[in-house]
């Protein structure tokens, strides 16, 4: 990002650590969208707000107004595919996932969201892969351990399972998901 858009994603940082109301950020992406409509970044920041008011198909049309100025922009693919996820248009967002991988292929989120995207079409040895990429390159959430998990469960690898689940535990002891998943595969090996 250059100096413009950097003041512009630190302000809107600010803005949301001391507002719950997402309708302030969007008034200022929009009064930047004024300024500089040509900058791509713009739209991208334009598309997360309208996402975190739940308009995910506003959102579609800024990350596509994103792409559309820049066919590079592996933030607007992420985007788009955040938004189609929510949408539950599953086969496109993995689309938009994977050229966000293909774009930015050192991003342990994007590797994250493209995984369970495939997860979630079928696609479970990719979905392995994309889990294991994004732990080798530094993921710290224990979201790609409970991905791991999940997969293993799909094996009937129970033990495994538990322990990539307890990893993921270490990682952010307070998620709730991992708790209840831990409970779902001991209730799998009681049975």
């Amino acid at each position: 990002m250059d100096g413009g858009q950097d003041f512009l994603m630190k302000r809107l940082i600010s803005m949301a650590r001391l507002t719950a109301d997402p309708s302030t950020l969007i008034r200022t992406i929009y009064e930047e969208e004024q300024r500089n409509p040509d900058n791509h970044m713009v739209y991208v920041l334009k598309g997360w707000a309208q996402s975190g008011m739940g308009k995910n198909t506003a959102a579609l049309e800024s990350f596509d107004r994103a792409i559309e100025l820049n066919p590079r922009s592996a933030w607007g693919y992420y985007g788009k595919g955040e938004a189609l996820r929510e949408l539950r248009r599953f086969d496109e967002a993995l689309k938009c996932f994977s050229r966000a991988v293909e774009l930015k292929p050192r991003r342990a989120d994007f590797w994250l969201s493209k995984g369970f995207m495939e997860e979630e079409v079928g696609m479970l040895k990719a979905a392995g892969e994309s889990f294991k990429k994004a732990i080798s390159l530094g993921d710290r959430s224990g979201w790609a351990q409970y991905g791991q998990s999940r997969l293993l469960v799909y094996e009937e690898r129970l033990e495994e399972a538990l322990d990539e689940c307890r990893n993921a535990m270490q990682l952010s002891p307070d998620e709730e998901e991992f708790k209840m998943h831990e409970a779902f595969i001991l209730d799998l090996i009681k049975d």
